[in-house]
């Protein structure tokens, strides 16, 4: 279906309907218009002698309602995207990095803190070891946090494709 913009000819209301639709009633002014196609415009005309109303199709304005709604959906969802974004990427390709940052960084302090036990004297051992213990502490956060971030986009793009689809499938009705 080819939906097109006309503007109503009394009041100025912007109509959306079909290519093939030859008669239709304003939704604002109830004015009964005769579309006129030129070539690749089109326009209205008021309706000479009968002024009575032309019924239109509950689908084509409901139909403009959803592809309206469908509209402010995509855009609410554009705009909430960067809210999800973390150092310029979605949490879908991040993850992966937080994940082999936060594992190597346990890995390297594991080693870290069996080479200070093994190398340094026992004062240093109190400062060293609980220095790798916070460094370990840090790459579990760095996980966590990966992962919780991840799991917010993911739920907030699972609900804007279900209600997408919804809209869609209203559409097809």
């Amino acid at each position: 279906m080819n939906i097109q913009k006309v503007s109503c000819n009394s009041c100025g209301n912007l109509l959306q309907i079909e290519t093939t639709t030859k008669y239709v009633t304003c939704n604002n002014c109830d004015t009964a218009l005769e579309l006129i196609q030129t070539g690749n415009s089109c326009y209205t005309k008021e309706r000479s002698g009968n002024k009575t109303t032309v019924p239109t199709t509950n689908k084509i304005s409901s139909n403009a309602v959803i592809y309206t709604e469908l509209e402010m959906l995509d855009r609410a969802w554009q705009n909430d995207l960067p809210s999800y974004m973390y150092k310029g990427t979605l949490p879908d390709v991040q993850y992966k990095g937080d994940l082999a940052g936060g594992i190597f960084a346990i890995v390297f302090i594991l080693v870290w803190i069996v080479l200070v036990i093994c190398t340094l004297p026992a004062f240093a051992l109190l400062v060293a070891i609980p220095f790798g213990f916070f460094m370990m502490g840090m790459g579990i956060w760095q996980i966590n946090e990966g992962s919780t971030r991840r799991q917010k986009y993911l739920n907030a793009k699972k609900k804007y494709e279900k209600q997408r689809k919804a809209l869609e499938a209203q559409l097809k009705k």
